[in-house]
């Protein structure tokens, strides 16, 4: 088959400018290209090459730019432009034949003929699968170079002695892209890099000397080993048609660039190889593309009858493939591969009910299955059976209400329609409510969680308090998984807390920790029930960041309080940790802006400042005994003498006598 390819010629004619053209073009394209075809020559390169994608036209532009000393004017350039429409960039197998037809202009007594021009300004035809050839680089730098540009999707600069060898790596390294990268791959040749220049890829003969020619490739994923890279240099000197079908397949459906190749042949090789590992590759495959619908292709070229695509020494066989597939069944749309028919059909040949007893059928369609549950039920144990039916809304819904145990195993809220399970919830009796609450607190199931919670907000209160029962680590994992069930139903949902006080230290943590503090949750406990608690946590084992939020609450809710006793009580427990803790950067944020909507303004960056001024105006507001007043001074180490001059500064004049006695101590 053969292309179309538009032409343009841009050269010097007072000043650089398109000098002919096979098709009309917009100004910003124009703008564009007058900018991307005219070059300042330097050293011993004869010629530049440019590949930039035009989305707003569906063009992509490969351009040849020469020297033209021998023109109008020194240091002006030819640039031959031919234009590609996207469509049929993406069905070309080669990009030889660009390099082919690109031509120079040829100037007769300082002019162009029109018979010269004109050559510019009719569309060319040219064989869409002739392959570029690659020129004999250096296996290393090829090897690095191929390297750099998959590691990730930033624009990259690389020194090559010379431009004019690495014309025709671009145009190779172009064709062996899928057609969707293709169209959004741009590279170039030049002496120098652009600064802040957007190009993918940039080959210079000179690097600025800031540059860091020695920088390490980042480590991406299935890539580290480096595998990827010797097959992409492989298929560069050799083109291998089966090979770039898999990458045509798989570019379809990716969405992040570049970046995703190293993954990609990293997981050819897996499948192509004479004998794989089936399902180490099926894992493989589940664990780089998780989500059903990625690389829907591919999982069907794999998985699904044998059609085809055929990868090296991937089975075909159906048994083989089915096996396959249930070890990534959890990456995969089952129905788009038939997968429930397929099942049923190999129940009924004379080795397929030996194979369904060894697979586990967890997450299986159950009208893809229904002519063989029955089948798969009698022939294996009830264990497996509940597996089974917990994978299938209908009659997992069944099974559950025979055991409704089983409410407490995440995977039946993620299968069944979790409607019926609340229903059935709702029927249990408190204990056994009460123990699947406890189950899914156990697994850390938020879903699940979240759903009961929604309908019956109470028993978030209810988790609260099983939390709270905790110790150490464990009940801040608890809080934080409150805190994602709170999220998804929203704070305004709860409600009144239950009638019994919050006020066990584990209770408070928990609380503290369930929600963001801007929230507000934790006024649901009292002033008296923080202050009264904080001695019990600061003795429990628990990581700084959750004893840093309850102090921070404890202060603020004493801070709100009109009762003085409540206040001197808040600020004399805390106040010792939290300017400590203050002192550290790392304290933990939420805590801090609670904190700030309390205590005095003041610049960001000087918290303790603000504490301790907090601190000194509630000493002075509520005139706090003088030994209390010694101990707050003395627990602002190391700003005593910051804390003692807060202290002295005078309020009103009834204050006098109760600062005499206080500056007494310290006398």
């Amino acid at each position: 088959m053969r292309i179309k390819a538009e032409q343009a010629l841009f050269g010097y004619d007072d000043g650089h400018r398109l000098l002919a053209a096979s098709r009309p073009m917009s100004a910003d394209t124009l703008r564009m290209l007058r900018t991307l075809t005219d070059a300042t020559f330097e050293g011993a390169a004869t010629t530049y090459l440019t590949i930039q994608p035009l989305p707003s036209e569906n063009l992509q532009a490969f351009i040849r730019t020469w020297r033209a000393d021998d023109w109008n004017r020194p240091g002006s350039v030819w640039s031959h432009v031919l234009l590609i429409e996207h469509s049929a960039l993406s069905t070309m197998t080669g990009l030889g034949s660009i390099a082919d037809a690109f031509r120079r202009p040829e100037p007769h007594a300082g002019a162009l003929p029109d018979a010269e021009l004109a050559a510019y300004r009719r569309p060319l035809d040219l064989p869409d699968s002739r392959p570029a050839k690659m020129p004999p680089i250096d296996q290393s730098t090829l090897r690095e170079l191929v390297q750099l540009i998959y590691s990730s999707n930033s624009p990259l600069q690389y020194r090559v002695k010379s431009v004019d060898d690495f014309d025709k790596v671009l145009l190779a390294v172009t064709e062996q892209q899928w057609p969707r990268l293709r169209r959004t791959f741009s590279c170039r040749t030049r002496r120098r890099p652009t600064p802040r220049s957007e190009f993918d890829l940039e080959l210079v003969e000179r690097l600025p000397r800031s540059a860091r020619t020695d920088s390490p490739v980042a480590d991406y994923g299935l890539g580290i080993l480096g595998t990827w890279v010797d097959r992409l240099v492989e298929d560069l000197r050799w083109p291998d048609a089966r090979f770039r079908a898999f990458l045509r397949l798989c570019g379809t459906e990716s969405w992040t660039g570049r970046s995703d190749l190293p993954q990609l042949v990293e997981l050819y090789d897996r499948i192509s190889r004479p004998s794989p590992d089936t399902v180490a590759a099926a894992v493989a495959v589940r664990d780089a593309f998780p989500s059903p619908t990625s690389q829907t292709l591919l999982k069907k070229a794999l998985f699904g009858a044998v059609g085809t695509e055929q990868f090296g020494g991937w089975p075909v066989t159906e048994p083989e493939r089915l096996l396959a597939a249930l070890a990534a069944a959890a990456a995969i749309d089952l129905k788009d591969i038939e997968f429930g028919t397929r099942l049923a059909r190999l129940a009924q040949t004379p080795n397929g009910r030996a194979l369904l007893a060894q697979m586990d059928l967890e997450a299986l369609p159950l009208e893809a299955l229904e002519p063989v549950v029955a089948e798969v039920v009698r022939a294996v144990d009830l264990g497996a059976a509940v597996v089974l039916a917990n994978a299938m809304p209908d009659l997992g819904a069944l099974v559950v209400s025979r055991r409704p145990e089983l409410l407490g195993q995440p995977a039946v809220w993620g299968s069944v329609d979790n409607g019926l399970l609340l229903d059935l919830l709702d029927v249990q009796a408190a204990s056994t409510a009460a123990d699947v609450l406890e189950a899914l607190l156990a697994a850390s199931s938020v879903e699940p969680l979240a759903a009961i919670t929604s309908a019956h907000p109470s028993r978030w209160w209810e988790l609260l308090g099983k939390v709270g029962a905790r110790e150490n680590d464990s009940l801040v994992e608890g809080a934080a998984l409150l805190r994602a069930v709170l999220s998804r139903i929203g704070s305004a949902a709860l409600g009144s807390p239950p009638a019994e006080r919050l006020a066990s230290p584990g209770e408070l943590v928990a609380l503290a920790l369930s929600a963001d503090l801007s929230v507000g949750l934790w006024r649901r406990a009292r002033a008296t029930d923080w202050a009264d608690a904080l001695p019990a946590i600061k003795d429990v084992q628990l990581a700084q960041f959750a004893v840093e939020r309850v102090y921070a609450v404890a202060l603020a809710s004493a801070a709100q309080s009109s009762s003085a006793k409540v206040r001197s009580q808040g600020w004399r427990q805390s106040f010792e940790l939290l300017h400590a803790a203050l002192l550290d950067s790392r304290f933990d944020e939420e805590a801090w802006r609670l904190l700030a909507s309390v205590l005095p303004a003041g610049p960001e960056w000087d918290r303790c400042s603000r504490l301790r001024r907090g601190a000194a105006w509630e000493a002075r507001r509520d005139e706090w005994p003088s030994a209390a007043v010694a101990s707050l001074i003395e627990s602002s180490h190391p700003f005593q003498n910051d804390m003692l001059e807060l202290i002295h500064a005078r309020g009103q004049k009834k204050k006098d006598h109760w600062l005499r006695s206080v500056l007494r101590l310290f006398e």
